[in-house]
């Protein structure tokens, strides 16, 4: 005996089946969309974040540095000037001051003097706001105080920040200024 089965023709879909499924795809693929997108977000936030804050590391660790090693500090105008002790007998003057939103520095012998142009003068920090009356120096003694805001993108990274000069020089010294 032979038995027949009607209508067993699996061989397409129903115009109701595509619909599901394309209905199914479409929310499967925006959520795919939205996940992707966030994270693309996230990723760029995540980055400006981090260069800001390496940039805010880099101000902090370069001017404080300098700093802690100079045996005399000043403030002329919106210039910080240091004199910075290089090894056991060697000394360097150092300045730093805000241009354009950078932060510029410059090193020179003492005796000499600093470039004249600040154009010369080497980008520590890019994007840098002074928020001590628009600057990023304060110098009262031998004290240096930082107040900075570092941006990169929609980031920004407060610095804030204080260092005493403690180097100390015997004999005749060679200013910087």
């Amino acid at each position: 005996m032979r038995y027949r089965l009607l209508n067993d023709d699996d061989s397409g879909l129903t115009l109701v089946e595509l619909i599901v499924y394309v209905v199914i795809a479409g929310i499967f693929g925006s959520l795919l969309s939205v996940i992707f997108i966030t994270s693309v977000q996230v990723d760029s936030q995540t980055r400006d974040r981090d260069r800001a804050t390496g940039a805010a590391q880099v101000l902090t660790t370069h001017v404080m540095g300098s700093v802690r090693n100079a045996s005399a500090v000043r403030l002329s105008g919106a210039v910080l000037q240091a004199r910075v002790a290089t090894g056991t007998a060697d000394w360097e003057c150092r300045s730093w001051t805000l241009s354009g939103g950078d932060l510029v520095y410059a090193s020179f012998s003492p005796g000499a003097s600093a470039p004249a142009s600040i154009s010369q003068w080497k980008t520590l920090v890019r994007d840098v706001t002074g928020t001590q009356s628009g600057q990023a120096f304060t110098v009262s003694g031998n004290r240096v105080t930082i107040g900075a805001v570092v941006s990169a993108g929609a980031a920004k990274v407060p610095v804030t920040g204080a260092a005493v000069a403690r180097a100390k020089q015997e004999g005749t010294v060679t200013p910087c200024w």
